[in-house]
This record gives C-alpha cells, sequence and structure tokens, in this order.
C-alpha cells in the first residue's frame, strides 16, 4: 500500500510540473525546450473545431510578440545608396569613403570606421544626405550616436561634396 501511494504522489509530481494555470484561467503545458503550448479545454460531448485550411498561417501565441515587420526602405535612399558604391576620396586621398554593399569604410587622417551605413534626412532637391555609420549585432543595425556625415553629390553623381569636414571638401570617385 505504501508503495502505491508513494508512485501515486511521484507520478503526480512529475505530470504536475508540466502544466501550469495562468492568472487569466488559460492551461499550458510547459515543455523541455523551454516553449509552451496553450491548451484548449471542452465541455464533454463538444465537437471539435475544424482544423485550419492548408496554407493558413496560425494565430501567435499569446505572450510571444511576432517579430516586427522590415523596415520599408526609401526608393530614393535606395538609388543613392547604389550611386554611393564605390571609392570617393579627397585629392590628397586624406578623407576617403570606402562602400561596399550596405558596409562603408570612412577614413579622416589617421582615424578610421568601419560598418553598416543607413541613409537619412534625403533633400532630393539639393541631392544632400546624412550617412550614418552604425554597427550590426544579433539584433540587426543599430546607432547610438554612430558617426554622421553630411554629404551632397553633385548634379552628375561623379562628385560628392563632406559638408561635415572643417572645410566642405569635395570627393571624386577613384573606383
Amino acid at each position: 500500500m505504501k508503495k502505491l501511494l508513494f508512485l501515486s504522489l511521484l507520478a503526480a509530481s512529475l505530470i504536475a510540473g508540466q502544466y501550469a494555470r495562468l492568472k487569466d484561467g488559460t492551461i499550458i503545458i510547459l515543455k523541455d525546450d523551454g516553449t509552451w503550448e496553450k491548451v484548449e479545454t471542452m465541455p464533454r460531448g463538444a465537437t471539435p473545431p475544424p482544423p485550419p485550411p492548408a496554407g493558413a498561417q496560425a494565430a501567435p501565441q499569446p505572450g510571444v510578440t511576432p517579430p516586427p515587420p522590415p523596415p520599408a526602405v526609401d526608393p530614393l535612399a535606395r538609388e543613392y545608396a547604389q550611386k554611393l558604391q564605390g571609392t570617393w576620396q579627397n585629392y590628397d586621398g586624406s578623407l576617403k569613403y570606402i562602400v561596399r554593399g550596405d558596409e562603408v569604410t570612412f577614413v579622416d587622417g589617421r582615424s578610421k570606421r568601419v560598418g553598416k551605413f543607413s541613409l537619412k534626412s534625403i533633400k532630393p532637391d539639393k541631392r544632400q544626405f546624412i550617412l550614418n555609420i552604425g554597427e550590426v549585432g544579433k539584433a540587426g543595425y543599430f546607432s547610438f550616436g554612430g558617426t554622421f556625415r553630411k554629404l551632397a553629390f553633385a548634379p552628375d553623381f561623379q562628385t560628392l561634396t563632406d559638408y561635415s569636414a572643417p572645410v566642405p571638401t569635395e570627393l571624386r570617385k577613384v573606383k
């Protein structure tokens, strides 16, 4: 009798650790991999709801936030980013931007900054924009201060003026 009581208590404690009741009364199953699943309860004799149609997405579980949608990319920013690709430098090479894909290397004398970039505050009538050089982590692109450079294209897009330099500096595309 004692063995039976002990085994029933042991079984109850093992099962009790896998289920949890939330404050709102819903019951969830806790899984070993750290995820959980909501338990739908139905009165006796009720028929279960039909399964969702093929290709339908499941509704998000409460308490789980879906990933944010990718940010919308301004078509003008995309165009300027394409025109910015390559190597830009001043007459003596002391101020240089090397843009490849979504990464930029900014060289000003002896200082160097490498990171992902984004284009902000685009003024199409003046072809001006702000180049924000930031970092990339596991969560994606982020910039806490970053390096902001105010730039402007010439009408032919072959010359770039850097207004963030102590004296506005003209850069030419060399590659």
